[in-house]
């Protein structure tokens, strides 16, 4: 859960993405771990 809060703390910090965008981003990706480099997003 403490990756998740990470996340959701950056990702709110960029105007125009949104409460779902947001947590539809963290949920497809995984908070992002599913990725070992920025390449393979």
């Amino acid at each position: 859960m403490k990756d998740y809060q990470e996340s959701l703390t950056l990702l709110k910090s960029i105007s125009g993405l949104g409460n779902k965008t947001i947590l539809i981003l963290l949920v497809f990706t995984d908070s992002f771990q599913r990725f070992e480099s920025v390449k393979e997003l």
